[in-house]
């Protein structure tokens, strides 16, 4: 019986999931578009197997495994699978991993939007500021003793709990 399996692919590379926890001992193995895993659970002697028959053929591959298995496969051909095995079968086992997903536009676009964005923090601050300064610019727009910010705009408070001497 296949496990659950979530899947993501780049224009070069394949990279899916076996959501198998618990495993004692396992073995994996890759030839042109067969993909076997053979595992052992723990408190467990019978030996597990499955088969795939991947979408296309792939040049290599390698793993990890932590929580997991992850599987890594470099393809033999730059072309976008429809799916990652050639039969449309296993749809309830075999799903896509959308956090990982790449659209072939996507992958074109690569390049162009890292270009874009480097001059764009994630963190929201103008370009080329970091915290410190980020946090020196918010100080000197705190109001001044007239109750004017320095930029000229009045100041905007919000509804004290108590009674606030220094609302406008």
């Amino acid at each position: 019986m296949i496990p659950n399996i979530k899947w993501a692919q780049t224009k070069n590379s394949i990279n899916f999931v076996i959501d198998l926890q618990n495993i004692d001992t396992f073995s994996i193995d890759c030839i042109d578009d067969k993909f076997t895993c053979s595992y052992i659970l723990e408190n467990d002697t019978n030996e597990n197997e499955f088969e795939l028959e991947l979408f296309n053929e792939i040049k290599s591959f390698n793993y990890t495994y932590g929580k997991f298995i992850n599987i890594i496969l470099e393809k033999k051909e730059e072309i976008w699978w429809k799916r990652l095995t050639k039969e449309d079968i296993y749809k309830n086992k075999i799903k896509i991993d959308w956090d990982k997903w790449k659209d072939e536009d996507d992958s074109e676009n690569e390049n162009e939007n890292e270009n874009e964005n480097e001059n764009e923090n994630l963190d929201g601050m103008p370009p080329g500021m970091d915290m410190e300064q980020m946090m020196e610019m918010m100080k000197n727009m705190q109001s001044n003793e007239e109750g004017e910010k320095e930029t000229g705009m009045p100041k905007v408070c919000t509804p004290c709990p108590k009674d606030c001497t220094s609302c406008p």
